[in-house]
């Protein structure tokens, strides 16, 4: 990987449209406007592998499908743009759990947006609103609330280990 650098014009367009489709409902382009915005090339493919907006790592390419996964300051973002989809409530007796990052299990989900698709990011959220958990759903909404046992959603980040990290 290279150093951070300012995006190309190109990239910033690029990375505006694939997350607005990624994430709808959510306009990506006057936040890629802004001058605090940096990224991480990949040197084989000289792709943007990830996104800062100045010390806080947002975004990270996964290679297998192309998409960007948001790491906890990301999904902070996110909520922060007005995201009105890809979000599960959890049930109160869970929140801890999640918040420390284990995975989220379906009887544990309280309200789930609809549109969620297997292997979509997802954020987490306390009943009272608390971004919890950023991860990757295992099945779509529907089944959501149907199942009762198993994993919901795999947990990649969370706000217990991000309070470690950023020391706040």
């Amino acid at each position: 990987m290279s150093e951070g650098k300012t995006p190309k014009p190109v990239d910033r367009e690029r990375l505006a449209r694939t997350l607005g489709f990624q994430f709808p409902g959510v306009d990506f382009t006057a936040f890629f406007r802004r001058d605090d915005i940096y990224v991480v090339y990949s040197r084989k493919t000289r792709r943007v592998s990830y996104v800062h907006l100045g010390d806080r790592h947002l975004f990270s390419l996964r290679t297998s499908d192309g998409r960007y996964q948001p790491t906890f300051a990301g999904g902070l973002l996110l909520l922060e743009l007005g995201l009105e989809k890809q979000r599960i409530t959890v049930a109160p007796d869970a929140v801890p759990f999640v918040a420390d990052g284990k995975s989220l299990y379906t009887r544990h989900v309280m309200t789930a947006d609809s549109g969620i698709a297997p292997g979509s990011e997802v954020l987490l959220l306390s009943p009272e609103g608390e971004l919890l958990a950023v991860g990757t759903s295992v099945h779509p909404t529907h089944a959501l609330h149907s199942l009762v046992n198993g994993v919901a959603v795999k947990v990649k980040h969370s706000l217990n280990k991000h309070r470690k990290r950023t020391g706040s």
